[in-house]
């Protein structure tokens, strides 16, 4: 018979737990309970007496003691407690958790004392929070249990399993949620990871816990707050097993099972890796095992010594500017011990001037710099993980790695489901392989063979020629579903013919408990990849029911941890478990997943509102859609900001948003992205629809704001070549500027343009008055950028009237402001 007390009251009867509803009587569990958790199981009757019966006559207590003995036996079965001269004590083969866990930590063997650990599943007998007799016992078994697993968590650090140390560190904090000393060593570990971002939320979870206390973090957390913010932490970084890191990321563990078949494949894999510079393009369907082949490839490119980057892309990630180079940057330069200095992600500044493209082009160049440098000794591998699902900057990043492939020792690889393409995706693929710049490898089935390895494989043993062959013949060679149905022969017996592929993976998470197949229901909700605590305030499932319901569904291969969070196995597992799930359901936890993930603005501000518009809850999405809108526009990732933008300004035509300043910056900011990005007749629609605003009540926007919106119509209209509407439109901006008085800097920047445009057409002497007003107006505000741009326009109308002098004195003023000299070839060229 076995007693569990610990997260639960539960008696079990080989291995048979006793139906709730037969403890009709209160007093025979308590009796269990108090004598159960006794130091030893051993209890004085005076002792029981007192704890149970504190307000009877003694005579009274005994009598109740001696009926609550009679129904403990009537209830069971059998003999559990004995009272044996005057001490309560348990029968012979009754164990209890308890006892069993103060065994394991009295142990002498530290090992012995860890592994006792695993028995703790909770507080005990949380189902009586107010017991008063077990109250002082179940402050103390918490308090041994934190000491113990704080020991065993620096046992772990100090071995370098810095996974099991986490593990530790994150029950002790589901325990005891104040305890500093785990705060801190989860943001020492999580720093030595290079996750410094997910470290400094860690203390931000330590003082959210502590002010329930009406404390504040120790000077000591405080201390490791600061130290990891300005870098000081995380320096210590293991620099070797780049190629491990990169496996375990991908495919979970840091030793992939072996490739079988893929003979052709695996040669041509080393031959591109052997010429350490170009571009491969791993395609297939889902599950068909790209991912694996291309962490291969950083193995042989690991052997030659190269630098190993990799990131990888989601479909929710899959929204954010840059999301898996940043990733293999950012985390790469890190464990490769690159100076994180170089990575232009976490340094790069657009500069001052020039167009919103000339700073993407100046990011692009800085992350080819970069790579430059980090190949100094040998090559650099960068690998892209389903590279369908990235978002458009990253398409024209690779787009221009690509190209500088000819020029750097830079192995690209992607792996690509040519199934899932979509947006920008197919048109890259094609450009690359025009242009040569990329060779494709088309990773296919697996045949009959192959197959019945991979059987083994995951079997242990070798199978029968008659479950291979169903087996075969179901998957048709695919090895995520030859696995799938291999795993279900394996968990029931029988090979299961499901109408669907993916119904292999649904029917097995419905033998899962309910709270796993719950949290497996809230995991694919939030994405590929996630953090434990996210999806357990999704679920709804907290403490240790959380990581029971997290063991379960690893233990069922559905799920596994990697370097940063927990993942699904496969990105197939995901989609199966999303789209099973019934409509409301799906709505309902992505409303959950939008309200836990706010906690983490603004940095999530796009997965903010991915969420809230996938709950149908599209107010809720607005000012998130802005706020990533505006984000990815500050990280060069205009075609990421255009979306949101667009998406926000279509939720306020349909939520009838009237017109106002926010409508109109949105639309402002959006038309000049869209000229960044050569989508001139977009942009000019969205401009004059900003600039044409207005509401009943006679709101409309500022004057200048008006111009400035026109005059980047204009722009936008000479991009095009349509120059009568450039010069209808700073017509148009010239007339919202009369309503000001005095000179302000849009009169500048529209004279410059007008000018410009007078010139383009030849009309010089127009350009010329058109630029003497503009240097007037400039002069008056005493605005040197905008001073130099005059002179710029005066010297080239100047040269084209053939008035060298005057045009070689305005270049001289210009000069003198704006340092450098003015090269009238180029600036003719430019303006041309």
């Amino acid at each position: 018979m076995r007693v569990r007390l610990l997260g639960g009251f539960v008696v079990e009867q080989d291995g048979v737990p006793i139906p709730a509803g037969a403890w009709d009587r209160r007093r025979p569990a308590d009796v269990l309970k108090v004598v159960g958790s006794a130091r030893g199981g051993r209890l004085h009757r005076e002792q029981a007496i007192d704890a149970l019966w504190p307000d009877k006559e003694p005579a009274t207590g005994a009598n109740n003691l001696y009926r609550a003995l009679h129904d403990l036996r009537r209830i069971v079965g059998a003999e559990v407690v004995v009272l044996d001269k005057g001490v309560l004590h348990l029968a012979p083969g009754v164990a209890v958790d308890v006892l069993d866990l103060e065994a394991g930590l009295d142990a002498s063997d530290p090992d012995r004392r860890e592994a006792a650990l695993a028995l703790y599943a909770g507080d005990l007998c949380p189902d009586d929070p107010y017991a008063e007799p077990l109250a002082a016992r179940r402050d103390m078994l918490r308090r041994r249990f934190v000491d113990a697993a704080l020991a065993a968590a620096r046992r772990a650090g100090g071995r370098g399993d810095e996974t099991r140390a986490l593990e530790l560190l994150r029950r002790v904090l589901a325990t005891s949620a104040e305890c500093e000393e785990a705060h801190r060593g989860i943001m020492r570990l999580l720093a030595e990871q290079g996750r410094c971002a997910e470290a400094l939320e860690q203390y931000g979870a330590c003082a959210r816990a502590l002010r329930h206390l009406d404390a504040e973090p120790s000077a000591a957390t405080r201390a490791v707050y600061e130290q990891i913010r300005r870098g000081e932490v995380g320096l210590g970084v293991s620099l070797g097993g780049s190629y491990a890191r990169i496996a375990r990321r991908l495919t979970g563990t840091s030793s992939p099972a072996q490739i079988r078949g893929r003979m052709d494949e695996l040669a041509r894999i080393a031959d591109f890796v052997a010429e350490e510079a170009g571009v491969l393009l791993m395609t297939g369907e889902g599950g068909v095992g790209k991912t694996r082949l291309a962490v291969e490839a950083a193995r042989l490119a690991g052997e030659r010594g190269g630098v190993l980057l990799a990131g990888s892309c989601t479909e929710l990630e899959g929204m954010a500017p840059y999301a898996p180079f940043v990733e293999a940057l950012t985390r790469g330069f890190r464990a490769e011990g690159l100076p994180t200095g170089d990575n232009p992600f976490a340094n790069f500044q657009p500069g001052p001037g020039g167009s919103t493209e000339e700073a993407r082009l100046r990011l692009f160049h800085a992350v080819e710099t970069a790579l430059a440098r980090a190949a100094a000794a040998g090559s650099v591998f960068l690998l892209v993980d389903d590279l369908q699902l990235a978002d458009a900057s990253s398409l024209q990043l690779f787009h221009y790695l690509a190209r500088a492939t000819r020029m750097l020792p830079l192995l690209l690889v992607a792996t690509c489901r040519d199934e899932d393409g979509r947006g920008a995706y197919p048109a890259l693929c094609a450009n690359l392989l025009r242009e040569r710049l990329a060779r494709r490898l088309a990773v296919p089935r697996l045949g009959r063979e192959e197959t019945a390895l991979l059987v083994a494989d995951v079997l242990g043993r070798a199978p029968a020629a008659e479950s291979v062959g169903r087996i075969y013949a179901l998957a048709e060679g695919n090895p995520f579903y030859v696995e799938e149905i291999t795993r279900t022969l394996e968990e029931t017996g029988e090979i299961q013919i499901p109408d669907e592929l993916t119904d292999a993976v649904r029917e097995r998470v419905r033998r899962l408990p309910p709270e796993a197949a719950a949290y497996l229901a809230a995991a694919s909700v939030v994405g590929q990849r996630f953090e434990h605590d996210l999806v357990a305030r999704v679920a709804g499932v907290g403490g240790e029911r959380a990581l029971g319901a997290l063991e379960s569904a690893q233990a069922a291969r559905l799920l596994e941890e990697d370097e940063r969070r927990h993942r699904f196995r496969h990105t197939l597992a995901r989609e199966a478990i999303y789209d099973g799930l019934a409509r409301p359901r799906r709505i309902q936890l992505h409303g959950a997943a939008a309200t836990a993930l706010e906690d983490k603005l603004p940095a999530s501000a796009d997965a903010v509102a991915h969420h809230w518009l996938a709950a149908e809850q599209p107010a809720r999405a607005l000012p998130h859609l802005l706020a990533a809108g505006q984000y990815a526009a500050e990280r060069i990732g205009f075609s990421e900001a255009i979306g949101f933008f667009d998406e926000a300004l279509a939720i306020m035509d349909d939520l009838g948003v009237p017109a106002g300043p926010e409508r109109f910056q949105v639309a402002c900011a959006s038309g000049q992205l869209l000229v960044a990005v050569s989508a001139q007749p977009r942009a000019v629609e969205r401009l004059d629809a900003a600039a044409a605003l207005a509401r009943p009540d006679g709101w409309r926007p500022p004057a200048q704001a008006r111009a400035q919106a026109r005059r980047c119509a204009a722009c936008a209209c000479i991009n095009a070549g349509d120059l009568a509407g450039a010069r209808a439109r700073l017509a148009a901006a010239m007339t919202d500027l009369a309503e000001l008085d005095g000179s302000h800097a849009e009169h500048v920047e529209v004279l410059y343009y007008v000018a410009q445009l007078e010139w383009h057409e030849g009309h010089h002497a127009e350009a010329y008055r058109a630029a003497e007003e503009c240097l007037q107006r400039a002069e008056a505000l005493g605005d040197a950028t905008l001073l130099a741009r005059a002179y710029e326009m005066l010297a080239l109308a100047c040269h084209s009237l053939g008035d060298w002098r005057a045009g070689a004195g305005f270049e001289d003023r210009r000069t003198a402001i704006a340092g450098g000299p003015l090269d009238v070839a180029h600036a003719f060229d430019v303006h041309l």
